[in-house]
């Protein structure tokens, strides 16, 4: 009975009341920030997707002018440049799509 009583007692002092008067404002102003991060996030996904698209799209239309373009350096067989070119923007593409595709995924497993 007397550990019963100390417990009660235990308890009933470890309850704090709440001393901020502003602790609604305060969490409501966090709330408020959150939703202000989840709007620019959204904002800059978009911005993302049109500059990959941008991105992509330019690498294709300067791809099909290089192969309008005749060699300049006779020593250089005629279509090596245009190999490094599109195994060079191969690879960027293949980079840049991973990490964009992360980007859009990271709020499917966080969230």
């Amino acid at each position: 009975m007397n550990n019963e009583a100390l417990l009660r007692k235990l308890f009933t002092n470890s309850q704090q009341p709440v001393t901020f008067s502003d602790m609604e404002e305060s969490i409501m102003h966090r709330i408020h920030k959150e939703k202000l991060k989840e709007q620019v996030s959204l904002r800059d996904k978009k911005l993302s997707f049109l500059f990959f698209l941008a991105g992509t799209t330019l690498g294709i239309i300067l791809n099909s002018f290089l192969q309008k373009i005749p060699p300049v350096f006779p020593a250089i067989p005629a279509g090596l440049p245009i190999l490094v070119f599109q195994l060079v923007f191969a690879l960027f593409f293949l980079i840049k799509l991973e990490s964009f595709l992360k980007l859009f995924n990271r709020k499917k497993i966080t969230g």
